[in-house]
């Protein structure tokens, strides 16, 4: 059937909206209500509730009537309820542009309206009737003709069933719009953001990173995340010469603290700000610009496009944060690294730590600078504090994770954050929430403390403080029970030595003291807690930091002084209003209902219902306004924060599992302009659906319920078996399948296999939850044989759950060696010598000049390969030098010829021992030989200078006693070898790492058969003494090095190659441990040592 026209029929045009038929065909009507660019907006929403206007058009009308009817009063009911029944109450729809508007069906809700009309807008301000009253019904679904053209409509009713306030279950607008800019995806969305017309921007090979000198180290970040993804060398540099496009870092004044702007043109992609936290903001968008794949750590295949845009963007508010909870449950250092990644792509600035609790306590504190007559022992609260945690739970069956931070871990963790521009925010929670203090120190056990230990097991009273009987650990979930003796000049003792300690850690512009729950003290004291935090406000005032609080601190709203913060969790939303302007307070906006991360995200997936009497899904966590709900004036909401507590939670992925995506809706609501948010959750959901990805890129689950996710596909760089990565969320291992088809050949079948598994969520509780959703295709093994020598182009197709309809495609590059079924070894061909050598810098493994560790390898045919250093990533230059000899292993030495170029130690396949001499760039040539009678040694690795000496030595283990031996290296040779260990049989690999421990010593690791790693630290009389264990699941690793400084903080970096062939980087963070690995390379299974 056709929708005629009737032009003679128009009954009434201005502006551009026409009250006219149209002539449509049925089959291209589409649901323009649910469209992205469209806007829906209300009259307003029942008070209380989370019937919000989204819900009328989010796809779901009840099913049915007798559904409709069990879950009407259900706060998961998807449904509209209006605030009012007195008219006007209407619902309003912007399409962005002109709509041919066809019929609008309602499937209204019990309470309906019995009369109501439609308008229609050129503005969104002036309404015109479209003729006819119509009446509603308590049915499946009225539908109405209208045959208009409109930008803007208006649903009003005129008259109501009951005395109740009208709602709608769904509403659909049944037309036709014309296709509106589509750009790229950001979350969270910019201030201004508009497609412009200056080409489209294209990243190469050639391109360079510019920037002024104040501006490169931001420069720098974006180009280390875009060299791992896409291969290229991308050079920060002053200026760029070549005629390639760049990213260019540009300053200005005046776009405050956070501001930038970005434009993308064929010549460049231009970030400008005027601080480096500006820069830093503008990077993050660049990277989003480019696609959830510019996040990979294996290179992947272009093209790597952006189209021309310019965006104007800073943030609505300056707080933006999310709290982690290691108290009841301990996150290590490398989980809040990645939270703090994530978070940073998302653009929060602050990170909120709940170091303390009735679980546990997180911090080291030492007894360093205790105030006279101080007899506290800190050290306790570690010792007993950092060993407790939440038990099991109904909601999740394992125990909570114990531990702490050391003072260097949350230095570490301070400064990584500060690098993202992510402020850290300690909290030390009182005068409740303390059973992990009470338990560990025994003087603050007074009677005015909840816990009474002045009396002993003999009913005797106990006169030393210090002998006190502690609290009993506690690892449920309950609350208020515990508190501190507001009375005892232990209590405040302890509280100026641990505030001292931390705040002097930190350094921030904040301090939390917690102040919720204090149930028992109350009751027992009833204002000693308010009492009590004002007194610990000024106390934390002292160290010249600004005191944040839980609600209860401040009652309505009144903090102590002038600029203290209140952070609002649970109350009414405006009654602190008065009490916050009269005393001169700040607000943060945490309220359960719109930020909490516990509660329940919606349907298959466990969560606390009480903050939203239901689920607290993405429209709670978006659809409010902060700053009018609470009602207060401009500046008074420093900005929001989304928390996550730790009952139920393991692991970090505990954390992003429920999170997100709704604390991406978080990010968006401290960020972007309310006007551009207010009705636009369908925007935000095609956003997410286009960003989320990169969740995954990065190794972080989420909650994939109510978001159109697509299946992506993109080939490697330089396919070597793996030829590319898949995404599909939530997917099982047998439920995705990948083909690659090469140019006139048939399709071959590639082996698709789940990076994580998929393990679904449930109503019942939180364990063993992973979204999985990334893929690794690769050929099989007989693939080569297929295939004749030469470059092929192919397409690599992904089809999820067998729906070849919706398959996804992606083109592929392979070339494949010469006679691939009985292969000749090939020639080997050095590279020639370099024209105009690197400059010498005399430091380890450096061969370029560019004062970062390169990396020589030994190939199964003998040859030696040189890799050019690019960050925690390398380039492949090529061999260096063929095999005159057959070589078994090498190890990097400092210079031995005079030159200032570092060299190399090679031991041959006889025993015998030589030199050979760094040329520059990576170039050998075949020195002296040092040694001979070697085949009774292995693991020969540089270790340093150890002990008490100005030279450096090697080290290598004796096969049949697993002793170890020392040499010292000098340009005439190597001295004959001194013993330093025994013991060493059962290690695989060992390797002088230089210093490690932190006390200025070389040090070395070892890798044990089980796949333990240990620190051995040296000392100043050259013994190697052992500092434990600083690792485990290293049974993978076959090669093990440490070539030397290569991020240039001035330590060694170690590499590693798994027996799969993939090359990792560890950074060596000078604490004594590795950093998080980082996976730079594949296809290293031929490599039989790396030095």
């Amino acid at each position: 059937m056709r929708v005629l026209a009737a032009l003679a029929a128009l009954l009434l045009t201005f502006g551009t909206t026409s009250i006219a038929t149209a002539e449509v065909d049925d089959d291209q009507l589409v649901n323009i209500a649910q469209l992205a660019d469209t806007v829906v907006t209300a009259s307003g929403y029942e008070s209380g509730s989370s019937f919000t206007v989204d819900r009328a058009v989010d796809g779901d009308d009840g099913t049915d009537y007798a559904t409709r009817e069990a879950k009407w009063f259900a706060q998961d009911a998807s449904r509209w309820s209006a605030n009012k029944k007195e008219p006007p109450v209407w619902l309003a729809f912007d399409f962005g542009q002109p709509a041919d508007i066809q019929q609008v069906n309602i499937t209204w809700g019990r309470q309906f309206a019995t009369k109501y009309k439609f308008e229609v807008s050129a503005d969104g301000t002036t309404w015109q009737d479209v003729d006819g009253v119509y009446e509603g019904k308590f049915q499946d679904k009225v539908s109405s003709e209208l045959n208009v053209t409109s930008r803007y409509l208006r649903m009003t009713t005129l008259g109501h069933r009951s005395e109740w306030p009208v709602s709608i279950w769904e509403i659909e607008v049944l037309g036709t719009v014309g296709e509106s800019e589509q750009l790229p995806a950001l979350v969270p969305l910019p201030a201004s953001y508009e497609a412009a017309d200056a080409g489209t921007f294209e990243l190469t090979s050639t391109s360079d990173i510019v920037a002024a000198a104040d501006m490169q180290a931001e420069a720098e970040k974006v180009a280390q995340i875009l060299r791992a993804s896409t291969g290229f060398d991308l050079p920060v540099v002053a200026e760029s010469v070549d005629p390639a496009a760049d990213i260019m870092f540009d300053t200005a004044e005046g776009l405050g603290e956070e501001g930038y702007t970005l434009k993308t043109t064929a010549q460049a992609a231009t970030i400008t700000a005027s601080t480096t936290h500006g820069a830093f903001n503008g990077g993050r968008t660049m990277l989003q610009l480019l696609g959830p794949w510019a996040l990979m750590t294996t290179p992947m295949a272009g093209p790597w496009q952006v189209p021309s845009v310019a965006i104007e963007d800073s943030p609505r508010f300056a707080y933006r944060g999310i709290m982690l909870d290691p108290a009841r449950s301990f996150y290590t250092v490398d989980e809040v690294k990645q939270a703090i990644d994530v978070m940073s792509m998302y653009k929060f600035s602050y990170l909120h730590l709940h170091l303390t609790d009735d679980q546990g306590w997180r911090i080291e504190i030492t007894n360093d600078g205790r105030e006279d007559g101080d007899t506290i022992d800190y050290t306790r609260l570690t010792a007993v504090g950092g060993q407790t945690a939440m038990g099991p739970t109904d909601r999740n069956s394992k125990p909570g994770v114990t531990g702490f931070y050391t003072q260097n871990d949350l230095r570490d963790i301070v400064a990584y954050a500060a690098d993202r521009h992510i402020a850290i925010v300690p909290e030390v929670d009182m005068p409740g929430h303390s059973q992990g203090i009470l338990q560990a120190i025994p003087q603050l056990n007074t009677p005015g403390s909840s816990h009474d230990g002045t009396v002993g097991d003999d009913g005797q009273p106990i006169t030393d403080p210090s002998q006190y009987v502690t609290a009993p650990p506690q690892n449920t979930s309950d609350v208020g029970e515990s508190y501190l003796d507001p009375n005892s000049e232990y209590t405040w003792q302890f509280l100026r030595h641990v505030v001292g300690q931390v705040q002097g850690i930190v350094g921030g512009e904040y301090f939390h003291i917690g102040g919720d729950e204090t149930h028992k003290m109350d009751q027992a004291n009833p204002g000693a807690a308010v009492e009590f935090l004002r007194e610990a406000s000024a106390m934390v005032r002292e160290f010249d930091v600004t005191p944040i609080g839980w609600n209860e601190w401040a009652p309505n709203g009144n903090v102590p002084q002038q600029g203290d913060v209140m952070q609002l969790w649970n109350g009414a939303k405006a009654s602190f209003a008065a009490g916050l302007t009269a005393s001169g307070g700040k607000a943060i906006f945490s309220h359960a209902s719109n930020l909490y991360f516990p509660q329940k995200a919606g349907p298959g997936i466990w969560g606390a219902t009480w903050a939203c009497g239901g689920a607290c899904g993405l429209e709670q966590f978006y659809n409010y306004d902060p700053e009018a709900d609470m009602g207060l004036q401009p500046g008074q909401l420093l900005g929001i924060e989304g928390a996550m507590w730790n009952e139920h939670v393991r692991s970090i992925q505990d954390f992003f599992f429920p999170a997100f995506p709704r604390a991406m809706a978080a990010a968006e609501v401290g960020w972007t302009p309310q006007n551009l948010r207010t009705g636009r959750i369908n925007n935000l959901r095609t956003r997410l659906a286009d960003t989320m990805p990169a969740l995954t890129v990065q190794g972080a689950d989420f909650y994939a319920y109510g978001i159109n996710h697509q299946p992506l596909v993109r080939a490697v760089a330089v396919p070597d078996g793996v030829v590319g990565y898949g995404y599909s969320p939530a997917t099982p291992a047998d439920g995705v399948s990948a083909t690659v088809t090469f140019d006139g050949l048939e399709p071959m079948a590639l082996t698709a296999t789940s990076m994580r598994p998929y393990l679904p969520a449930n109503d019942a509780n939180n364990n063993n939850r992973a979204q999985a959703g990334l893929w690794e295709f690769a050929l099989p093994d007989d693939a080569a044989a297929a295939l004749p020598a030469g470059t092929h182009g192919g397409v690599i197709t992904m089809v999820v759950g067998g729906d070849t309809d919706k398959a996804v495609s992606a083109q592929v590059t392979l070339v494949v060696a010469e006679d691939p079924e009985n292969p000749t070894p090939p020639q080997c061909e050095a590279m020639a010598g370099p024209v105009r050598p690197a400059r010498a810098t005399n430091l380890l493994g450096e061969a370029t000049g560019d004062l970062l560790a390169d990396m020589w390898s030994l190939s199964d045919d003998g040859a030696i390969h040189f890799y050019a250093s690019r960050g925690a990533g390398m380039v492949h230059q090529g061999v260096v030098h063929c095999p005159d000899v057959d070589l078994a292993e090498i190890t990097a030495i400092p210079d031995v010829n005079g030159d200032r170029r570092a060299d190399l130690l090679a031991i041959t396949a006889d025993g015998d021992a030589f030199y050979y001499y760094s040329t520059g760039n990576g170039f050998l040539s075949k020195g002296a030989q040092v040694g001979h009678g070697w085949t009774s040694m292995d693991n020969v690795s540089f270790a340093g200078k150890l002990g008490n000496s100005s030279t450096n030595y090697v080290i290598a283990r004796q096969k049949a006693t697993g002793d170890l031996y020392r040499y010292q290296i000098s340009g005439a040779g190597l001295s004959n070898g001194t013993k330093i260990g025994h013991g060493w049989s059962d290690m695989t690999v060992i390797v002088g790492t230089g210093q490690l421990t932190g006390d200025a010593n070389s040090d070395v690791v070892a890798i044990r058969s089980d796949g333990k790693m240990f620190a051995y630290a040296g000392t100043f009389g050259g013994a190697l003494v052992s500092a434990g264990q600083i690792g485990g699941g290293w049974e993978p690793f076959v090669n093990v090095t440490v070539p030397g400084d290569r991020d240039g903080n001035g330590l060694n970096d170690l590499i590693g190659v798994r027996d799969d062939g993939k090359l990792f980087f560890y950074k060596n963070t000078g604490t004594g441990y590795w950093g998080p690995a980082t996976e730079v390379g594949h296809g290293w299974g031929r490599m039989v040592d790396l030095s």
